[in-house]
Order: structure tokens, then sequence, then C-alpha cells
């Protein structure tokens, strides 16, 4: 559309701006190639446990602080993750525009990935994929994917496998981060009641 306006950082990074003033309400949505296409069977459901630890603790807040800050504001902030893409959302009202840009800067720059955080995470991610396991859509379904994609990361599972999950550690965290969010390979939008000439 003619009306987004198209910035690029000098790290190369693009941000999206499209101001609409229909509500006074803004949404923000950092995302970055990566998601299944950036896997290996060895790592399979990487992806999907770092996307929920972006929005956990970072260098500067807590995870506790981070749900504080944007709830106090009626807000939310969230990880999310998929086939080819993995990012990280966050929205509020108009006047807590400058809280939501901070907290989507920090959860996507500065992710502590706290050891006894990723732990935690894991054992979560691991109930999911039992409960998966206990469902026949779901079943079909990995089943269905193995076969049509073989080899090809499409093939593999969002949340892992049992092993490769129980496997991950932060440092498999800490290098998928590092490779995947960087300028070039990414872009923000933030969209909403934007005054575009501030």
């Amino acid at each position: 559309s003619e009306d987004i306006r198209h910035v690029t950082l000098d790290n190369g990074f693009t941000v999206l701006l499209l101001a609409d003033k229909r509500v006074p309400f803004v949404q923000s949505n950092a995302v970055f190639r990566g998601g299944l296409l950036a896997e290996t069977p060895e790592k399979n459901g990487v992806t999907k446990l770092m996307a929920r630890l972006l929005t956990k603790d970072t260098e500067n807040y807590s995870a506790e602080e981070i749900a504080n800050l944007i709830e106090a504001v009626g807000g939310g902030i969230g990880g999310s993750f998929g086939n080819n893409t993995f990012g990280v959302s966050a929205g509020a009202m108009t006047p807590d525009l400058d809280l939501v840009v901070k907290l989507l800067g920090e959860t996507i720059q500065r992710p502590a990935f706290l050891e006894e955080v990723v732990e935690k995470e894991k054992q979560f991610q691991l109930s999911g994929i039992k409960a998966e396991a206990d469902r026949p859509f779901s079943v079909a379904m990995k089943e269905l994917k193995r076969n049509l994609y073989g080899d090809h990361p499409y093939g593999l599972q969002g949340s892992g496998t049992p092993e490769s999950v129980e496997a991950l550690v932060q440092a498999d965290l800490k290098a998928l981060h590092s490779k995947l969010v960087c300028g070039r390979n990414g872009v923000v939008g933030i969209f909403g009641d934007l005054d575009l000439n501030r």
C-alpha cells in the first residue's frame, strides 16, 4: 500500500509504519526469517522454545516486570513461530506507544535465556508434545507432514520431539538468536493510531 511508510535502518532492518486513526490503539510486530526452515532434526523444537522465551526475562527486566508493565496499560505481548518465521508482537492504547516500542525492542534484542527458565519452558513444551501424542488428529497430521516433506524442514514438528527438546540447552537458544535476529533478516511493522509527522 502507498500509505505504508518504509524506513530502512543503518543495520539493514526494515520498519513499516501505517497510520490508522479509527481506534486509539497501536500494534507492533517484529518478524524474522527462521521457523522450521532454520531447524535440523537434532535441534527440532528450538524455534518454538526460543519464541516463548523472548517475552520472558531480558537483560533489563524480569518476566514478571514485562507482564506487569504491559498488562498495567491494558496491552499484551507474545511470541510466535511458524514454518518460515518467528517473532514478537506487542500492542496497547496509543498513549503507551513508547512502552510498546521499548518492550518490543527489549524482547527481541536482549533476551536473557536464563537457564532455570529454559528448563521450565522445556518441560512445558515436552508436556505439550505428550498431549499431542494422545490426540489422533495430531498424530495423523505429523505422519502426513513426514510423508509429504520427507527430509525437508517442513517435515519436522513445530514442537519438536521428546528427544530433540530434552537435548536443547541455553547455548542453542543463544546461537539461534544471534544467527537470526539481525537487521537484514527481519522487519518491524507498527500500525495504528500513529502520528507519522512526530
